[in-house]
């Protein structure tokens, strides 16, 4: 099963946004997923409009989406979380992969 991985990126230094996003995408591959991380598909420099039109798509083709702790305080992570909602993804939490 394929699950996306959806998280706060904006307003954080990027090196803690690539080590929470590398240690979902571990938790994942652990729990035999595969993670899709969203940081492997976009820059780091793209606007948040950019990255959103190259990342939904990618999103749609997986089956399960994965909300880490800090989501509600992203606004793409809130369209993502309530876009999967919407085209019956499985929405998962960090805490069903501990």
């Amino acid at each position: 099963m394929k699950v996306y991985i959806a998280g706060r990126v904006s307003g954080l230094p990027y090196d803690q946004v690539k080590a929470k996003f590398a240690a979902a995408e571990t938790m994942l591959r652990v729990a035999e997923y595969e993670p899709v991380n969203p940081l492997g598909h976009v820059s780091c420099q793209a606007k948040p409009a950019e990255a959103m039109k190259v990342l939904i798509p990618l999103m749609l083709e997986c089956d399960a989406l994965l909300l880490l702790d800090d989501w509600e305080f992203s606004e793409g992570a809130q369209i993502e979380a309530q876009l999967a909602r919407y085209a019956g993804l499985c929405i998962m939490n960090e805490d069903d992969l501990t």
